[in-house]
């Protein structure tokens, strides 16, 4: 039995932690990686190379697909602010108009993201891994109304 483990990091918005997170208009996520766990099992007294059994597993990962980011300080844990929300945009006085092409623009590059991923991997299963209160929950919240949102225009 042989097995191998691949972990493949995208060129795309690649970065620290603290310093790259969320989405771009190209549906590019922050340190997206994929890791394929590959396992080969060779028939019991056949000769070295002739598997009976080839089994792939891909698991990907990335950051939130929203545009937000932390803006680092020097407490234990960076300010979140997720851009483009009616409630930031509302903070920074502008118009309702800027306010609907910026959501707008959110969804639009959500859907390109899950997109190329339907198209890339296929069927997904889709696991929020953010903390459910406190400082992340604001993120939290997003995502599932943005998803909610996205997931009706996909669908349709």
């Amino acid at each position: 039995m042989q097995l191998a483990l691949i972990s493949r990091r995208s060129r795309f918005r690649a970065g620290t932690r603290f310093f790259r997170r969320g989405i771009d208009h190209d549906g590019n996520v922050a340190n997206f990686n994929e890791t394929e766990q590959i396992l080969l099992v060779e028939e019991p007294g056949g000769s070295a190379g002739t598997y009976i059994t080839r089994l792939s597993y891909v698991q990907i990962r990335g950051s939130i697909p929203l545009f937000w980011t932390e803006i680092n300080n020097l407490r234990y844990k960076p300010d979140l602010l997720i851009m483009e929300l009616e409630d930031t945009v509302r903070g920074l006085s502008l118009s309702y108009g800027l306010c609907r092409n910026l959501r707008r623009s959110q969804k639009s590059a959500m859907s390109k993201h899950l997109i190329t991923q339907n198209k890339t991997y296929g069927h997904h299963t889709l696991v929020n891994l953010v903390n459910q209160k406190g400082y992340e929950k604001p993120i939290k919240e997003a995502y599932e109304r943005y998803m909610a949102e996205v997931s009706k225009t996909l669908l349709n």
